[in-house]
């Protein structure tokens, strides 16, 4: 009997075993399913927010474009720098032949012929409000130098070295614009820019003339001009490619300017004074890819 009973036992501890076994293997196998349900709804989740933060996005440049906001609403505020253009500065060139004319009466006449010094403009603007700007732009052009003249002989003693100075000039130009933006749109900004200009250019050729008592004189060389006038224009930001902080300007427009030019040799003077007025103008054909366009960055 008492091994009847023990088996007995030892049968209903292998069922109890064999019964935790199989709880345990269903718990895991249910812990596992919650799991994967869990991380499927979590995807769900985070697919839904995406697609709606896409959502609002969209509206948001929807929005944006009802308003009409435009890349140049993004620069209000803030400050740009770049290339504003070229300026042609007058300048005086003495003549071929009749540069310095002596009469018989001992009087010097000073003849000059009108030139030019391109002064390339870099400088900055400031959008005040999305309808007025402030703009300021300087350039300068400094040239000088040498010439050696080697002339040999056949005699070695008799070779002869000759150094001079070649012309040297000398120009500046500063702008003040106020630019308006008449309309802007998506990547466009039309604009009336009133503006104001100023530049100045010497040229020193030493020893240029000896004077009736045989002194070396220096023949100087000077012009000036004030101009004032307006452009109409576009401003195209490349915001198409993402990168609306960079804007390429072109304008033209209508000036009015005086302008002045000097050539004095001791105390001979020749002024020519001249007023222009007239729709934008440039020295070459090609003159006006650089006289017109403006390369700007926003910061």
């Amino acid at each position: 009997m008492k091994v009847q009973t023990r088996g007995r036992i030892d049968r209903r501890l292998g069922q109890a075993r064999s019964v935790a076994i199989a709880a345990s293997v269903i718990l895991l196998l249910a812990g596992g399913s919650a799991a994967a349900d869990d991380e499927e709804v979590d995807e769900a989740f985070d697919e839904e927010v995406d697609e709606e933060a896409d959502q609002e996005a969209e509206a948001a440049d929807d929005d944006g474009r009802e308003r009409g906001e435009s890349d140049h609403d993004g620069h209000v505020g803030s400050l740009a720098l770049g290339f504003l253009g070229t300026r042609f500065v007058p300048a005086a060139r003495p003549h071929p032949t009749e540069a310095v004319v002596i009469s018989p009466a001992g009087n010097a006449t000073v003849t000059i012929e009108p030139d030019e010094v391109t002064v390339p403009l870099f400088g900055m603007r400031y959008w005040i409000n999305s309808t007025v700007g402030a703009e300021l732009a300087f350039g300068f052009n400094v040239a000088g130098g040498s010439e050696t003249v080697e002339s040999p002989n056949a005699d070695p003693t008799l070779n002869v070295s000759s150094e001079r100075s070649l012309p040297s000039h000398k120009a500046v130009c500063g702008r003040l614009g106020i630019p308006l933006s008449v309309f802007s749109s998506t990547h466009y900004n039309f604009m009336l820019i009133p503006e104001l200009d100023v530049g100045y250019s010497s040229s020193t050729l030493k020893d240029f003339e000896l004077s009736t008592t045989g002194e070396a004189l220096d023949l100087q060389l000077s012009g000036f001009v004030f101009g004032v006038g307006g452009r109409v224009g576009a401003e195209l930001s490349f915001g198409f490619i993402d990168v609306p902080q960079l804007s390429i300007q072109s304008a033209w427009g209508v000036r009015f300017e005086s302008r002045r030019r000097l050539g004095r040799i001791g105390d001979a003077e020749t002024v020519q004074t001249e007023t222009a007025f007239g729709t934008s103008w440039y020295g070459s054909p090609w003159d006006i890819f650089a006289g017109s366009f403006a390369l700007l960055y926003h910061l």
